[in-house]
């Protein structure tokens, strides 16, 4: 009973402090809104009274109340909402307003926010979709996040301007010559001078690669009129009104403080999820066979600064003003100091570098006798298995040995069992190799040849007809490996490890006496002599055997590292004494201490396997690849140069061997030949002399012996104006005037533009790339494309027009491909010095069976001859993403590797490195440009900051040390746009803006901001006069343009003649000196004199080697040794 009284109790209780808490509501509503009378209502009958709530229920909710209202108080202290006096929302509006407290930040504070952990990896978090690159780092869906962002990107563009205009008050006055000083719009052209038209250089002298130094007739230099080369004329247009300016505004003193206008906030029911993160994709077969191909080369500036490296160092101040009146292209002092001060300086190599050798003075030119590519189908069934060469002999070994006439390609005979529809594996051949002989006439006579029944057969060449001599006992095994030592010992070696070291007899060649045994490593698969020790090599392992000296401690073997890969040959090189090398199947080479077999150097030359290697001469080495490539390197210099890269085969180059027989025995068609087995079966010659490169490069080191120079100047200005159409561009008129009048007088002017078309359009990128819509649809897209294209010709033409004058330049050549367009202005006095133009397009759009067909990606490349010197200009849009920057490489290779010209004729010195026009990298100079999309491998928020700071310069080098094409010198050194020099990158991002004003992208993407527009150039003694970018506002990207200085050259026939002359002479003197050197290390190799005696012997027997064998000290029993 007492129980209910209380529930009662607290019922009533309940129900007034309820009633309490409604009066109180109630007299603060009447405080707050005046009493106003009011008509008397319409009474109608009372709403029906809800039940009674519970105690319980009401106790639940006023505590929920009491939360939410706390928590929402705490919110609004944080966010300054305004309130009234008595606590309640102000009646203006009915929702909470935020105070406009913004101030105006101190001169260096900057928006601070807590730096990522990691920033090589950003991209994993980024949505790698087509143009949908990079997120936003902030997923929180809030107004204080939006306000966050905003402030961040308007800190940023504060800066920016407080930097341009401090900047330009220091340049103003110091333009480099030809540099265009600019206030506001360009002022109108100098009256025209008479200028007397300069005569087109004579045509290149004709391709005389072999000299004849006793022709006695001078070659008649002809000066043809000019080429009959279509002359596009500029349109006469009309200029636009010079009454009403269209400047743009000029920059306040102090940064404006109103906020930049804010995008609507993400929608508040989005769900954000952490995306998994993405490995780089991987790239294809197809794509890293094109990189493997791309073996032309670039000149490298004499100058002493080194471009392209990825850490710039102290450059000093440059920058471009933003849009004022007295807007001016800040460059560097003088002419004289451009070269030394504006170019990049060499930064010392990171310690992660992997060292990679050079590329840069690579030809492409096969090292060919008489520039005939001599090939012999050997017939074999598949693969050979073992190869030798001696004087104007090859030996080829399958299942069959055939001997083969060097000179004529054809088989001199045959050995074993020739029956087509059999195959005995007891006769395949694993190895052969040319005996030593007492008497050097009989060099090549004799071949050692190991087969798979265990057994080794010498066979006597000059024999009528040519057999298998007695089999020779001596292993239980097949014998692997025949390797001669010198001139007087032959070691075979088997797979269970046996080696036999056979002393040879002159007496009886073709029965030797019984050969000393030694036990080695078992399964080798390279193995050679270094200094009498036998180095060899299972493929993970090294081992070393000291065969000579037995007593000499074991030397365990060495297990090599995983990142190495399989050693797949192992060769000595005379240039470097007491080491020894290892070729390996990842495509790096290893350099391995004699004495203290440990391992001194790495050099990662290919991201493709090594089959075999030998060394040739000196200091070269000839590497033949999986890919059917072979490469030739000098090992003189640190970092090995690339000396020739061609394809030889199509198969692998499973095979190389060198043979110098010819030149020491000195027979008339004596030469050093290299011999290359593929595993199709075929084999090659080549010049293992060199002799073709030879004279190269001495007529390139004394080309100002026969060439006269003259300065020309190149303004490159690149743009991705995001579909724009000129109409669009009214406000923007001013800076561009300034983008495409930044030089004064330049000799020739090339436009780039990407994106003329809307790339994200699926209903015209469905025109474009299907071909089964109707005729009529074809028709009318292909014809709105050519009026786009049109459009924005006549446009360039016309502010190029008003800028220098409308008479001033001719537009030699245009090309366009969906969205790229190309377009080239040369002085009209200049016209008649070029010839040859051509253009090629490269597709790298949508791929379909490792082909592309769309071409909303690629690159169009112009090529023409100026003066006697070839210029190429590449206009480029790559692969979009944030993470994508491995098919940015691929395409980057594609373009350069797949842009084909037609050939141009055979001329020398106008195309470079051994090439004849038809690839990008046989110009001289190169110039690439576009959007390449390379991006930042930062946050957003990180990038920002670093920005946002007032020490531009250094906020330019951190963000650089992310940029991922400069990343390449780390990750990629052998990528071969790397092979271009860039000029200092001395401006904020050019990428991604909202379009229309000057703050970063601020959508729900969020992108990252980047310096994806680039222009990259190649050539000898390229000066940089300015790199800058523009502040026009109509497109996400701002755009480029770049100022450099090139010579070009016209060749003097005659004088070139006439050093051909004294070239082949030194050729002469040179070729007899390596000849002398050869025979006397080959008298030495007899082990019966020192080197220093053979000399002497030679020189006392007229270097004639017969005679000189002849004065050797006999060996005791008849032995050579």
């Amino acid at each position: 009973m007492s129980s209910q009284v209380e529930d009662e109790q607290q019922q009533q209780q309940q129900q007034h402090s309820f009633q309490e808490l409604k009066n109180k509501w109630a007299q603060q509503a009447s405080k707050q809104t005046p009493v106003i009378e009011q008509p008397k209502p319409v009474t109608h009958a009372p709403p029906p009274i809800p039940p009674k709530p519970s105690p319980d229920s009401l106790l639940k909710a006023h505590d929920e109340e009491e939360k939410r209202v706390s928590l929402l108080a705490q919110q609004f202290e944080k966010q300054q909402i305004s309130t009234s006096a008595n606590g309640n929302f102000s009646t203006q509006t009915d929702k909470p307003v935020l105070r406009n407290i913004q101030q105006e930040p101190a001169p260096n504070s900057i928006v601070k926010q807590p730096e990522a952990t990691s920033n090589e990896d950003h991209c994993n978090d980024i949505d790698d979709s087509e143009d949908s690159e990079d997120s936003s780092d902030d997923d929180q869906n809030t107004v204080v996040d939006q306000e966050f962002d905003n402030n961040l990107v308007e800190q940023v563009q504060k800066t920016h301007l407080q930097y341009t205009k401090l900047e330009e008050s220091r340049f103003t006055e110091n333009l480099a010559p030809g540099v265009r000083k600019q206030h506001g719009r360009p002022a109108p052209p100098p009256p025209a001078k008479k200028v007397q038209k300069r005569q087109p250089p004579p045509p290149p002298p004709p391709s005389q690669k072999y000299h004849n130094a006793v022709r006695t007739q001078v070659l008649e230099a002809n000066i043809p009129s000019s080429p009959n080369t279509t002359q596009a004329d500029i349109p006469k247009t009309s200029t636009i009104n010079t009454t009403t300016s269209m400047g743009p505004p000029s920059i306040p003193s102090s940064p404006p403080t109103l906020p930049p206008p804010s995008l609507p906030p993400r929608p508040s029911h989005a769900v954000h999820a952490t995306t998994i993160p993405q490995l780089p994709p991987r790239p294809s077969l197809s794509t890293l066979a094109k990189a493997h191909t791309i073996t032309s080369g670039m000149m490298k500036s004499v100058t002493s600064n080194v471009m392209g490296r990825p850490l710039h160092t102290s450059p000093p101040p440059m920058s471009h003003s933003s849009s004022n009146e007295d807007s001016v292209l800040n460059r560097s002092k003088s002419a004289s100091t451009v070269n030394r001060n504006v170019l990049i300086k060499a930064a010392e190599v990171p310690k992660d570098a992997p060292v990679c050798p050079d590329l840069t003075q690579a030809s492409r030119n096969p090292p060919l006798y008489n520039h005939e590519k001599k090939v012999i189908l050997t017939g074999h069934k598949g693969s050979l298995f073992a190869l030798a060469a001696c004087r104007y002999m090859i030996f080829t070994g399958s299942h069959l040995l055939r001997t083969w006439d060097i000179n004529s390609g054809t088989v001199l005979n045959t050995i074993g069992d020739a029956n087509p529809n059999q195959t005995n594996e007891n006769e395949k051949v694993h190895a052969i190799t040319v005996a030593p002989c007492g008497n050097p006439i009989d060099e090549g006579r004799y071949v050692w040849v190991a087969k798979q029944d265990t057994g080794i057969y010498i066979v006597d060449t000059l024999a009528n007809p040519p057999v298998y001599g007695k089999k020779m006992e001596g292993h239980n095994s097949p014998v692997s490996f025949l390797l001669r030592f010198r001139n007087s010992e032959i070691w075979s070696i088997d797979e269970s490890g046996i080696l036999n070291v056979w002393e040879i007899d002159d007496a009886s060649p073709l029965r030797p006496p019984l050969p000393k045994k030694y036990l080695v490593s078992k399964n080798a698969v390279a193995a050679t002599i270094a200094n009498s020790l036998l180095w060899m090599s299972s493929g993970r392992t090294i081992a070393v055997h000291s065969i000579l000296s037995p007593n000499d401690p074991v030397i365990p073997s060495i297990r090599l590292p995983n990142d190495l890969g399989n050693i797949t040959a192992l060769i000595t090189i005379p240039y470097h004494q007491d080491c020894v090398f290892a070729s390996h199947e990842y495509g790096k080479i290893s350099k391995w201490d004699v004495k203290t077999v440990k391992k001194i150097q790495v050099i990662t030359v290919s991201m493709y396997g090594i089959c075999t290697m030998v060394s040739v001469g000196e200091h070269y080495v000839w590497a033949g690849y999986n890919t059917g490539m072979i490469y030739i390197y000098d090992t003189r210099p640190e970092n090995w140069a690339v000396v020739k890269s061609w394809k030889a085969h199509t198969g692998s180059v499973n095979h190389l061997v060198v043979d110098d027989s010819g030149l020491i025995l000195g027979e008339k068609s004596g030469r050093m030949q290299v011999v290359s087995g593929d595993s199709n079966g075929c084999v090659s010659i080549w010049d293992g002399l060199l002799t073709e490169h030879w004279r190269e490069h001495h007529f390139l080191k004394r080309e100002s012996e026969y060439c006269t120079y003259e300065d020309n100047n190149l303004m490159i200005c690149s743009w991705n104006i995001d579909a724009n159409k000129p109409e669009k561009l009214i406000e923007d008129d001013e800076m561009i005037r300034e983008w495409l009048g930044g030089m004064q007088d330049p000799n020739i002017i090339v436009v780039g533009i990407q994106e003329i078309i809307d790339l994200e359009s699926k209903k015209q990128t469905a025109r474009t790339l299907f071909s089964t819509r109707k005729k009529g649809d074809t028709a009318e897209t292909e014809e709105g494309l050519t009026r786009r294209y049109k459009l924005w010709h006549d446009y360039l033409v016309r502010i190029i027009g008003d800028n220098y004058g409308h008479d001033k330049y001719t537009v030699i050549k245009t090309d366009q491909m969906v969205g790229l367009f190309s377009c080239i202005f040369v002085r009209t006095i200049d016209r008649p010095r070029i010839f040859n133009i051509d253009s090629t397009l490269v597709k790298t759009g949508l791929k379909v069976m490792n082909k592309s067909i769309h071409g909303n990606k690629g690159g169009i490349a112009i090529r023409m001859v100026y003066d006697h010197s070839s210029l190429c200009f590449v206009n480029c849009h790559l692969a979009a993403g944030q993470s994508h920057f491995q098919q940015r490489n691929s395409d980057a290779e594609g373009i350069l590797h797949n842009a084909s010209f037609p050939e141009n004729g055979e001329y020398e010195d106008v195309f470079s490195h051994g090439g004849d026009g038809t690839m990008i990298m046989d110009h001289e100079f190169c110039f690439l440009s576009g959007d390449l999309n390379y991006r930042v491998d930062m946050t957003r928020n990180a990038v920002l900051q670093k920005l946002s700071e007032p020490d531009k310069k250094r906020a330019w080098k951190e963000l650089q040390e992310k940029d991922q094409l400069l990343r390449q010198h780390i990750t990629n050194p052998l990528f071969k746009l790397l092979m271009f020099h860039e000029a200092p990158i001395r401006f904020d991002p050019t990428y991604k803006y909202d379009p229309g004003t000057d703050y970063y992208d601020r959508s729900e993407k969020k992108r990252v901001p980047a310096w994806c527009d680039r222009v990259l150039f190649k050539g000898k003694n390229i000066e940089s006069l300015y790199y800058t970018r523009y502040e026009i506002r109509a497109s996400d990207h701002r755009p480029i343009a770049s100022g450099l200085r090139f010579k070009t050259k016209v060749i003097d026939s005659d004088r070139r003649y006439d050093l051909g002359v004294k070239i082949h002479h030194e050729w002469e003197e040179h070729l007899g000196q390596f000849v002398q050197d050869k025979k006397a290390r080959y008298l030495a190799d007899y082990e019966r004199c020192s080197l220093k005696e053979a000399f002497t012997l030679l020189e006392s027997s007229n270097w004639n080697i017969l005679d000189a064998v002849a004065k050797l000290p006999k060996p005791k029993n008849g032995a050579i040794f």
